[in-house]
């Protein structure tokens, strides 16, 4: 979408005295591209000091209540405060700027340092999307629906809902999204459902069946006492008394001795061969095919075996042209759409709601029949 808004190369940095008590936490910074074009309010709520420098044209609002084109935050106590400065819609689509050095999951960008030309960068980098965000339609501030919230930072950003490793997360995978909108996976799965997001798998995850985390250890354990300390032999058959065994039973010091005829096993494939593997548990002894396979929960310490396990499939997500149109239409009717065609579309996704969380339900078709005005109604005479 091309942008109306024009825009300067690079911003007139001026370096002024260091004003502590001017430009502090949660005070609006509003700047403008140096030739004068539509100015950009930024909100610094980070703890880190305003530098001291701003733009020449800088004008400060304090107490400003007016929805910025950027906020700069310092960790996630000053993103926390976003709810008291910006609605939840506002708040996930508004470019935030980090200067802890990403702590903050989510952020736009991440500014360590705040310098002159650094802070230039950052507003550079992030005009695209503030470009976009300018165009989203004034109802859209006003929703409470946390689906169009992640729809609308997914068109803003030009971007898609991906997982991530995270080893520090109990299900192994985040979204960088989740800190900053609500109920996000069930948002993204209705939304797949009513067909605003199309989905693709990212992995296959399977989950504690007491606490749901993947940070699982699975391993080969023994089938009689559950230790994991066990081994595998090969299985030794003796061929003149058929007897046969792991072959530990058949070691003899350097030899291989029949345990059951005390015959010594001299060459294989003649005195003997190996026709598998045995499973031995040094603990207890026990011998088996096969081991089993359990697991340890590394968050809960429960164990079990592996089929106890609850598989999850995770995706990825991505929007759709209807969903890229409701964002720009705040859901409304979309253009050339008529009220029959919005109403079949709503009783689709109604169904498809249902069937895929196998809830019953129920249509009522009624249909309606014009009136007439006398004695059909009132006995009367027309």
């Amino acid at each position: 979408m091309a942008s109306s808004i024009p825009w300067s190369a690079s911003l007139a940095l001026a370096p002024i005295p260091q004003r502590p008590e001017q430009i502090g936490t949660g005070e609006m910074l509003e700047a403008a591209p140096a030739t004068q074009v539509p100015s950009l309010s930024i909100l610094w709520l980070s703890a880190v000091p305003a530098p001291s420098f701003r733009p020449s044209f800088a004008q400060l609002l304090v107490g400003e209540k007016a929805r910025p084109d950027a906020v700069v935050v310092g960790g996630v106590r000053d993103r926390e405060l976003l709810s008291t400065w910006l609605s939840k819609a506002a708040a996930a689509v508004v470019p935030m700027i980090d200067t802890s050095e990403g702590t903050v999951t989510g952020a736009d960008l991440s500014l360590p340092l705040v310098s002159a030309e650094g802070f230039e960068l950052a507003l550079a980098a992030l005009r695209p999307v503030i470009e976009r965000v300018r165009t989203l339609p004034a109802t859209y501030f006003q929703s409470t629906d946390p689906g169009l919230w992640l729809l609308a930072r997914l068109a803003t950003r030009e971007m898609a809902l991906e997982p991530q490793r995270d080893v520090g997360a109990k299900a192994t995978v985040r979204y960088a999204q989740t800190s900053m909108l609500p109920n996000l996976l069930a948002s993204a799965e209705r939304l797949y459902r009513s067909e605003h997001l199309e989905r693709h798998f990212f992995d296959r995850l399977n989950l504690c069946p007491s606490c749901s985390s993947a940070r699982l250890l699975v391993r080969e354990e023994c089938r009689s006492c559950r230790s994991s300390d066990v081994v595998e032999e090969p299985i030794i058959h003796h061929l003149r008394c058929a007897y046969q065994g792991p072959e530990r039973d058949f070691r003899d010091g350097r030899h291989l001795t029949c345990p059951k005829c005390r015959n010594r096993l001299e060459h294989f494939s003649v005195d003997y061969d190996k026709p598998g593997i045995l499973t031995v548990c040094n603990s207890c002894g026990h011998t088996s095919g096969e081991p089993a396979v359990g697991f340890v929960c590394l968050d809960c310490a429960s164990k079990g075996d592996a089929n106890l396990l609850r598989p999850q499939i995770i995706y990825s997500y991505a929007l759709t042209e209807l969903g890229r149109q409701a964002v720009f239409n705040a859901f409304a009717e979309s253009d050339g759409e008529t009220e029959s065609q919005r109403l079949r579309r709503t009783v689709r996704q109604f169904v498809a709601e249902h069937r895929a969380l196998a809830i019953p339900c129920a249509i009522l078709v009624v249909e309606l029949h014009p009136a007439r005005v006398g004695g059909e109604l009132g006995g009367g005479d027309d």
